[in-house]
């Protein structure tokens, strides 16, 4: 199983939750106080604990960024910095 202190791509899995962080930041679980970005810290441990590899994990971090976006522009504004940071 590939571990992720050895991977040197590393970076792109603290830059996907930097910005998961941002785009979530005043988002909330359904009926509590707990910050949305608990479920996807939950999701992208689920991945990497069964043997997903970074980009995965990265996609688990990511999974809400666009549809949660409050509008058109935004969701494409989040789907462009997506695909800068992939390249």
């Amino acid at each position: 199983m590939k571990t992720f202190r050895n991977d040197t791509r590393t970076g792109y899995l603290l830059e996907a939750f930097s910005l998961a962080n941002e785009w979530h930041a005043t988002q909330k679980r359904k009926a509590t106080s707990i910050p949305y970005i608990s479920h996807l810290m939950s999701v992208s441990a689920l991945v990497m604990e069964y043997g997903g590899d970074e980009v995965q994990a990265v996609a688990a971090l990511l999974h809400d960024a666009v549809e949660d976006a409050d509008s058109t522009e935004e969701a494409e504004n989040r789907r462009a910095a997506i695909k800068l940071r992939k390249a």
